[in-house]
């Protein structure tokens, strides 16, 4: 990938309402944005590398087969995606969503696959909730 089809990229996440910082010393650049997944982005030869890293703490040991499930469904479901579960040295675990797309940016297939990665990243929501967590529909409120 060319130092401007990476530049022409990062524009386009700009036109998204992300802002783009980096490139860093590993080559990393970083996607932030106010309502949807940060992730960062890197250009190879082989194509653009898109990496998203989310917190799950310890969510995942709770439900592991739940997570393992959820894990299946996301990526057989995901278009551009794929995911996977991994734990820190903390024992902190988390979500590493990755894709790669056309080294050659070119708008509209860019901003079709983006459209794909906001999507699966998005099955986030179908994720298995906290053990202590009750939902919303069933939680009663006090009024004094």
């Amino acid at each position: 990938m060319t130092d401007d089809s990476a530049k022409r990229f990062a524009n386009h996440l700009g036109f998204l309402g992300y802002k783009t910082s980096g490139p860093g010393e590993d080559g990393w650049s970083r996607a932030e944005h106010p309502r949807r997944w940060n992730f960062h982005f890197l250009p190879t030869p082989i194509g653009l590398r898109l990496h998203c890293t989310i917190y799950l703490g310890d969510r995942v040991a709770r439900k592991r087969p739940a997570w393992l499930e959820f894990l299946n469904r996301f990526n057989d479901e995901a278009i551009v995606a794929r995911a996977a579960l991994a734990q820190d040295a903390d024992g902190d675990w988390f979500l590493r969503a990755r894709a790669i797309l056309p080294s050659a940016y070119e708008r509209r297939l860019h901003g079709a696959l983006l459209d794909a990665w906001h999507g699966d990243l998005e099955y986030m929501q179908h994720a298995p909730s906290r053990d202590d967590e009750v939902p919303v529909a069933t939680r009663s409120e006090t009024i004094n």
